[in-house]
C-alpha cells in the first residue's frame, strides 16, 4: 500500500524513504523522483540506504503522486510510489460539503419555500453533531488535534474514520516546539482504530515537563459525503424531521433512533 503524506499548502514537508529493509547489505547508487504537476520540490538527497525530498506548495484538496526510483551498483532498480495530499488545516471547515445539504433536507421535509432555510440548515447541523457524538464517528472531513503529557508506546487516535496523521510535534527538553520527522513514527489500524507508534529502531524523544508536551494533528472524517454510510445520512434526515415537526422535543433522542445509532457506533464513544 502506498504511503500518503499530508501537508499544508503554505508549508514545506520533508520526506525520507527508508530502503534498508529491502536492500539488506546493498546500497543506493542514484535516486530519481517523478512528481505530479503542481507540486514543487527541492533538496533531493540520498544516502546508502535512504532517499529524501522536500515538497513545497500545492493546491488545497489535490492529491499528488510522487514516484521514487533508486538504482543500485550494477544497474538494478527499485521503485516506490507515495502520495502527497494537500490540506489547508486553517481552512474554514464550514466550507466542506455537508453530509446532508439544504436541498436534500428540504425535499425530505417537503418544504418548497425559502422562508425556513436558516432554521433547516441549523437543524441539519445539530442532527449531524448529535449523530457524530452518539456514534463516535466523524462524518465531515476536518482536522483534529490532541495533546498529551508524554509519548506512549501506543497512542490511539480518538476518532473514526481517521484519514491520516499529519503532524507530530513535541516540546523538547529546552521547551522548544519541535516537529518530529515523519520517518521517526508510523501509524496503522488496529481493530478499527488508528494507532500512532514509534518507527522500528527509533525511540521517542525526551519531552519537557508540561501537560501539552506532545501535540498531534490528524485528518478525520470521510473524503466526501458520498462515502458516509447511508444509515448515517438517513438518521440525520429523520432526526432533523423529528425536530422540525416537534420543536419542543429538540433536546430528546427519539426511541426509533437508538437502533440506527447502535449500528454506527465505534469504540470512540462511551457506553451510556
Amino acid at each position: 500500500m502506498a504511503t500518503v503524506y499530508f501537508k499544508d499548502p503554505d508549508s514545506i514537508t520533508d520526506v525520507t524513504v527508508d530502503w534498508s529493509g529491502l536492500l539488506g547489505s546493498r546500497t543506493i547508487s542514484t535516486s530519481a523522483w517523478v512528481i505530479g504537476a503542481g507540486l514543487a520540490t527541492s533538496n533531493e538527497t540520498n544516502t546508502t540506504t535512504t532517499t529524501g525530498i522536500r515538497f513545497i506548495g500545492g493546491s488545497d484538496g489535490v492529491t499528488y503522486e510522487a514516484t521514487n526510483t533508486i538504482t543500485l551498483p550494477g544497474g538494478t532498480t527499485y521503485q516506490r510510489t507515495l502520495f502527497v495530499r494537500v490540506r489547508d488545516v486553517l481552512v474554514d471547515e464550514g466550507r466542506r460539503a455537508p453530509v446532508v445539504d439544504l436541498a436534500e433536507a428540504k425535499h425530505y421535509l417537503r418544504v418548497t419555500t425559502d422562508d425556513e432555510d436558516q432554521r433547516i440548515e441549523s437543524l441539519i447541523r445539530a442532527a449531524t453533531e448529535f449523530v457524530e457524538g452518539s456514534t463516535g464517528r466523524t462524518f465531515l472531513s476536518k482536522s483534529k488535534t490532541m495533546t498529551l503529557s508524554k509519548f506512549e508506546d501506543k497512542i490511539f487516535i480518538p476518532s473514526y474514520p481517521t484519514q491520516a496523521v499529519a503532524r507530530v510535534q513535541y516540546y523538547d527538553s529546552n521547551n522548544t516546539l519541535t516537529t518530529l520527522a515523519s520517518s521517526k513514527w508510523l501509524s496503522y489500524v488496529e481493530n478499527g482504530a488508528t494507532v500512532l507508534t514509534i518507527a522500528p529502531d527509533q525511540t521517542w524523544p525526551d519531552v519537557y515537563d508540561r501537560p501539552d508536551a506532545v501535540r498531534l494533528l490528524w485528518f478525520a472524517g470521510y473524503d466526501s459525503a458520498a462515502d458516509v454510510p447511508s444509515i448515517a445520512s438517513q438518521a440525520i434526515l429523520m432526526l432533523a424531521r423529528e425536530w422540525y415537526d416537534n420543536p419542543g422535543l429538540s433536546s430528546k433522542e427519539p426511541i426509533w433512533l437508538k437502533p440506527m445509532l447502535w449500528a454506527l457506533r465505534t469504540g470512540h464513544v462511551a457506553d451510556a
